[in-house]
């Protein structure tokens, strides 16, 4: 190996090494589940052609699902009658068209809507269960274009994207920076670019906010990270509860094969890999996928996760067991059941709906 390759490959090394946690939770994660509800999902509305659904969202008795097609952007499903649906949210430039869909909110009046790429987030009255995406329907909207993952929090905005030394940003309605909170457990000092921990605090995350937009959760995608925050009397945002495993001890191996570089990470601690999938929020309560795997089991050979149901304290209030890793889910407290994405190996996406028990 010559001593520019070597010099690389011990730079490679000590930089991965240098990400590893160190620092053991104060919580325990949520895995293993013990006791659950097993349920089974009947597709419905088995005419609707799906491509790639992004999120789902209940607005009374609609089940709206972005999925950008060529023409428009979501479908929606008449839940008093699984099988009428209609493409709405048009693609174009005109006042009542859209061009990239992100995400959505319903606190009960208004339904907020997105548009990434034109840079607005769109309020909409809601009357009588209609969803009329107009200019007449407009009550307001605020204008800014952000990378992250965005959502209407309290008075303003939260984004997942770290912003000087913590993990979340709070933004008004200019998108302009108003605080910053949240470190990754086993953080002390929060995020420096010149510390270890700035890789580790930039590991991707999923938000959900509350209908009343004043509660918030956050789940990690490449960790067991869950945390729940409230705001305050003051309108700021308090933790009140979270899960992780953070105490990892790994050995990387890295080598060469020809001009190829090769890299292995083995956890010597039993920690939880596969962890959370899509999110959901009610008034009442917070839902997630969680596929639960621990870095020694074997990989699972089918698709089953649990869907949980949490108290926005943080309280494990049920678990189900889904044998879909299903894409994206809504939950309907009024009907008892969750309406569900699922893609299976070399098929079109279909919907999905489970009876909760």
């Amino acid at each position: 190996m010559n001593i520019l390759r070597q010099a690389a490959l011990f730079s490679v090394i000590a930089l991965l090494t240098a990400c590893g946690g160190t620092e053991s939770g104060n919580e325990v994660s949520l895995f293993p589940i013990k006791n659950y509800t097993e349920i089974q999902g009947e597709q419905i509305c088995a005419d609707i052609l799906l491509k790639q659904p992004h999120s789902l969202l209940i607005v009374e008795d609609k089940l709206l699902i972005n999925d950008r097609q060529v023409d428009s952007l979501m479908h929606m499903v008449d839940l008093k009658d699984n099988e009428r649906f209609w493409r709405i949210a048009p693609v174009g430039q005109g006042p009542n068209d859209f061009l990239y869909l992100g995400n959505m909110q319903y606190d009960g009046k208004e339904l907020m809507i997105n548009d990434i790429q034109k840079g607005k987030f769109l309020y909409y009255n809601i009357e009588h269960g209609d969803i009329l995406l107009d200019e007449a329907h407009l009550t307001h909207q605020d204008e800014f274009r952000l990378s992250g993952n965005v959502l209407a929090f309290g008075s303003g905005y939260v984004n997942g994207m770290p912003h000087g030394d913590k993990r979340l940003t709070l933004l008004d309605k200019e998108g302009k920076t108003t605080g910053e909170f949240g470190v990754y457990p086993g953080d002390t000092v929060g995020l420096h670019k010149d510390q270890d921990l700035s890789f580790t605090l930039r590991k991707p995350i999923s938000l959900v906010v509350s209908p009343q937009r004043d509660k918030l959760a956050v789940t990690g995608i490449t960790s067991d990270w869950l945390a729940f925050y409230h705001l305050n009397a003051s309108g700021e945002p308090e933790l009140v509860k979270q899960y992780y495993t953070f105490e990892t001890e790994n050995e990387f191996i890295a080598e060469y094969n020809g001009d190829q570089l090769a890299m292995f990470s083995v956890d010597k601690n039993d920690r939880t890999m596969e962890t959370f999938g899509a999110i959901y929020s009610t008034n009442s309560y917070f839902y997630t996928i969680y596929k639960g795997k621990l870095m020694k089991e074997e990989p699972k050979p089918d698709d089953t996760c649990y869907l949980l149901q949490l108290t926005w304290d943080g309280k494990l209030q049920y678990a189900y067991l889904l044998h879909e890793m299903i894409d994206a889910f809504a939950v309907d407290e009024q009907r008892n059941c969750i309406y569900a994405t699922y893609t299976a190996k070399d098929e079109d996406p279909v919907l999905l709906k489970y009876e909760l028990k």
